[in-house]
């Protein structure tokens, strides 16, 4: 259970192959489930074009190279809500102050965008 600007919103969380899920309550059903597992399952093949994207997106790690990004960012969370997908960086070692977001659509069709808060 987590809670946001005073209303309590109940989350699904579960981990699949050392990947974190949440999922909130409302939106949590086969489907989901089954996107999330998609997702897990296509993370590996998909991760050189993903830390591509975060190497070339406004220049957010501008040293970096696909490969240090690729071996620094370890699994995400798994975020999926109304605002869509979106992995969630915690124990990244690009960094040691930044949590790192990448938005993507559908099965990691495409990437969104990089986001670094701190």
């Amino acid at each position: 259970m987590s809670f946001q600007t005073g209303i309590r919103v109940m989350k699904y969380e579960a981990t699949l192959d050392g990947m974190k899920v949440n999922i909130p309550e409302h939106l949590m059903n086969d489907k989901s489930m089954r996107f999330a597992e998609n997702v897990r399952n296509q993370y590996t093949a998909k991760l050189e074009e993903l830390a591509r994207f975060c190497v070339e997106f406004e220049h957010v790690y501008p040293e970096a190279t696909i490969e240090d990004v690729m071996k620094k960012l370890h699994l995400p969370i798994l975020k999926v809500d109304e605002v869509g997908e979106r992995f969630t960086y915690t124990q990244n070692e690009l960094d040691e102050d930044h949590l790192i977001d990448i938005e993507f659509v559908g099965v990691m069709e495409s990437f969104i965008s990089v986001e670094v808060d701190g």
